[in-house]
């Protein structure tokens, strides 16, 4: 006679960010950069443009342009401390809707129907994904001014035409807007990864099963390992020396399959 062998538990099918609410949270801090960007050209550049003959010799100038970031950063560093919650809100907002939606919708699939209140935990986690963006919207600002202002000096001590400078300038700026565009993808998987856990342990989820995306033409050789691999869900899984979720790293793309308690597949 042969031994049986055991069934295999139950999993909900992995959800994973969503690709909308990536978009739109990018879509915002570039905005936020591209005003920024226009008022540095309106103003740091006429002025630069005004004093260019002898320019590494005129005295005025320098105090000129520090009165001149001073103000700037100043109005947008008010600014952000407006927009920047906001921001962040609707952001927190669209992915908590979004991970809840798609988790209901792989819960039904195998025969649950569930919906989702707001109860003291995922009201933190929700509030840690907003607190989390608005120091990165926040950073991102001081970033963008301070890289600003140390090209602005280099040409002034340089003597650079009015072109190198708008070239240098334009080339922070894109580097401003890789970072956005990263910190948009990046907190739109953890986000998703915050919100996931504790609405699993709300469900009394307590096992999930790691899901490599294999996905990206360098994984992380540690996640490839973790690929099929249980874990506990409030601990997260135990990789490079700490304790994670999937998504939770930058450029992360693993999700993760939860165990239904007490049903076999």
């Amino acid at each position: 006679m042969g031994v049986m062998k055991g069934k295999r538990p139950a999993t909900i099918k992995a959800t994973t960010p969503n690709l909308g609410v990536e978009v739109a949270y990018r879509k915002a801090l570039r905005h936020l950069l591209a005003e920024m960007h226009s008022d540095v050209l309106a103003e740091v550049v006429v002025l630069y443009g005004q004093h260019r003959p002898g320019i590494a010799q005129d005295a005025n100038l320098p105090v000129m342009l520090q009165r001149l970031f001073q103000r700037l950063t100043s109005s947008w560093y008010r600014r952000l401390n407006d927009l920047g919650p906001q921001v962040a809100r609707i952001f927190a907002k669209g992915a908590t809707q979004h991970t809840e939606r798609a988790m209901m919708q792989a819960l039904k699939k195998v025969g649950f129907t569930v919906s989702f209140n707001m109860t003291e935990r995922s009201e933190q986690a929700y509030q840690a994904v907003i607190g989390a963006n608005v120091g990165l919207i926040s950073n991102l600002g001081v970033d963008y001014f301070q890289g600003v202002q140390q090209a602005v000096w280099q040409s002034v001590q340089s003597g650079h035409d009015m072109g190198t400078l708008s070239k240098t300038l334009q080339e922070r700026f894109e580097m401003s807007r890789r970072r956005a565009d990263l910190i948009a993808r990046d907190q739109n998987s953890k986000a998703k990864a915050a919100i996931e856990k504790e609405r699993r342990l709300e469900l009394g989820m307590t096992r999930a099963i790691w899901q490599h995306s294999h996905a990206g033409r360098n994984p992380r050789i540690s996640h490839v390992h973790a690929d099929g691999k249980e874990y506990d869900i409030e601990q997260g899984m135990y990789i490079d020396g700490k304790w994670i979720q999937p998504g939770e790293e930058i450029n992360c793309k693993c999700t993760s399959r939860a165990l239904i308690p007490g049903f076999n597949a």
